[in-house]
């Protein structure tokens, strides 16, 4: 049986719900479902913190 990531999951809802464009705060475990994003066709945009 194929395993699916939970970043995968959360591509595959947002994908669903139409969504084009994610704006994310960029941080480690945001590498994958940024990657699994991305992979669906859908744009990343990583904003900064307050403090970068």
């Amino acid at each position: 049986m194929a395993t699916i990531t939970g970043s995968e999951v959360l591509a595959r809802a947002l994908r669903s719900h139409v969504v084009d464009t994610m704006f994310y705060l960029m941080g480690g475990p945001m590498l994958e479902t940024e990657a699994a994003c991305i992979d669906l066709g859908i744009r990343a945009i990583d904003h900064r913190h307050e403090q970068a």
